[in-house]
């Protein structure tokens, strides 16, 4: 059963911070919308607060729901990738996402990535593009105390435990930089897409008649590799490789 909860508390904070009064007029009539299940309007409000530049996790969330209930599984499933990657660990985005996914991945089956990677994701999202920038920054303020103890000092206590404690320090503060480089990959990808039209061609060249390999269920997750034309080529989350229409897929 798709979740359709609004995170009201974190949502509204965000709200009563950054958006200026029409934007909140707007934020309510779409939320007087939604509870009233007048979804199109609903997501009309949404896509115009996203139009005019504000994005959020349970922004996101809220416009897959309404696409959700519309039977509108591409824009749903492109909402809710949107709102996990700026939230990773929201729990009901992920919970609708895998609900509305299952007839796609009836179709084409998901092949998990290498478990390296899987868990290089998994430590990237631990923290936010910002979160890490600080603990980075804090981290090198460490690194450079520990740099000056060891030049300013020197008797051998000191130097005993600086050395080693800006080695560790530096050690982290590497780790840290190259998490938070990962995590803005992940989430400003823009090689990932969401075929948007039910029974889009899927073909062995980039050619109008080139033979179709099958057709694409509306929802179907692609990693664009190449483009030639009005032609992306595309690799399935089964790892098959073919060319689609660009008018049929959105970018995340």
């Amino acid at each position: 059963m798709i979740s359709r909860s609004i995170p009201v508390i974190a949502f509204m904070l965000w709200v009563i911070a950054t958006l200026h009064a029409s934007d909140t007029a707007t934020l309510q009539q779409a939320a007087e919308a939604y509870q009233a299940k007048d979804f199109r309007t609903a997501a009309n409000q949404y896509e115009a607060l996203i139009s005019a530049g504000y994005t959020d996790a349970g922004l996101y969330y809220n416009l897959g729901n309404c696409y959700a209930a519309m039977h509108d599984r591409g824009r749903a499933i492109l909402n809710y990738e949107k709102a996990l990657r700026i939230k990773p660990y929201f729990r009901d985005a992920r919970h609708n996402l895998m609900l509305v996914s299952q007839p796609v991945e009836d179709v084409i089956a998901v092949l998990p990535p290498f478990f390296l990677v899987r868990w290089l994701r998994a430590a990237a999202n631990v923290l936010t593009v910002t979160g890490w920038a600080v603990l980075t920054i804090l981290l090198s303020w460490v690194v450079l105390a520990m740099l000056i103890i060891y030049i300013w000092f020197q008797d051998r206590l000191s130097r005993s435990w600086s050395l080693p404690l800006g080695i560790l320090t530096l050690s982290l503060l590497l780790f840290s930089a190259g998490l938070g480089w990962y995590r803005n990959h992940l989430q400003n990808d823009d090689s990932v897409a969401v075929v948007m039209q039910e029974g889009s061609d899927f073909k062995y060249a980039p050619e109008e008649n080139s033979e179709t390999i099958h057709a694409l269920p509306a929802g179907t997750r692609v990693e664009l590799v190449d483009t030639i034309g009005a032609w992306y080529k595309v690799i399935l989350t089964n790892k098959d490789e073919g060319w689609v229409e660009k008018s049929a897929v959105e970018h995340l």
